[in-house]
């Protein structure tokens, strides 16, 4: 389905803001990647809709409303439809190329059926819980760019990537999550050294300290290596993103 030279972004009923496929847009230029757009039908929230007296909670004024089966395709065809269009428009002004594939699922589980050597881009779904971005800086700019790094050879390809964020002028702070056999002394110089940098050696690199980092989400871009959520529970991990509100990047395998 994807090579290493993709980056996927799943794209389903839930919103993607224009900045955050700007963002992607940007660092997949930077990196030399394509983008492929993962357009999603999920079945279980198809069949929940098709369920009698089923109800949900609108995120403007809390109100409750029937939830159509119907009505419920109509809107993620009219989200899907213009985030495609956006997508398309920024890809081509950001000289990406792009592709999209259709399947059946739920976002989590689609995206981790790729290749493992394949980048995932997750933009959050608590968008409006995100702060505002300072006035005059580029919208593609990250302030906070969050690094786990549980061993040297795991983080390799991710410091490959946030170097290059750095070199490119998108990275403000950088908070580095650094744990085994990570060099301190080498994430203390150029090119991150150049940025405020902020190294924590305490985090334990197990699952749901993880998963934790996910829901707090206290950076606005966090690049995780892949491998580190292999022994997470699906659900847990779905959650995790779901509750998260800045951008997710897991980063796959290889060199």
């Amino acid at each position: 389905m994807t090579s290493e030279h993709h980056i996927i972004v799943p794209i389903d009923l839930h919103q993607i803001s224009r900045r955050n496929l700007e963002t992607l847009v940007r660092i997949a230029h930077l990196l030399g990647r394509d983008v492929l757009g993962l357009m999603l039908d999920d079945l279980r929230l198809q069949q929940v809709a098709a369920l009698p007296f089923t109800t949900e909670i609108t995120l403007s004024g809390a109100r409750e409303r029937s939830l159509a089966r119907d009505h419920l395709s109509q809107r993620q065809l009219r989200i899907t439809g213009t985030t495609r269009e956006l997508l398309l428009r920024l890809a081509e002004q950001g000289n990406v190329k792009l592709s999209f594939e259709h399947a059946i699922g739920h976002r989590l589980h689609c995206a981790l059926e790729s290749e493992r050597s394949v980048d995932i881009f997750f933009p959050p779904r608590q968008q409006w819980r995100h702060r505002k971005q300072a006035a005059g800086t580029q919208l593609a700019t990250i302030t906070r760019l969050g690094l786990l790094l549980p061993s040297q050879q795991q983080s390799k390809r991710l410091l490959r990537i946030a170097t290059s964020l750095v070199q490119a002028g998108m990275i403000s702070e950088i908070y580095a999550l650094a744990a085994g056999d990570v060099r301190i002394a080498e994430l203390a110089s150029p090119p991150l050294a150049g940025k405020k940098l902020e190294i924590r050696t305490d985090m334990p690199m197990n699952s749901d300290s993880i998963l934790q980092l996910i829901r707090r989400s206290p950076y606005d871009l966090t690049l995780i290596p892949r491998v580190c959520l292999q022994d997470a529970p699906p659900a847990d991990l779905d959650t995790a993103l779901s509750l998260a509100c800045g951008q997710i990047m897991l980063i796959g395998e290889g060199d």
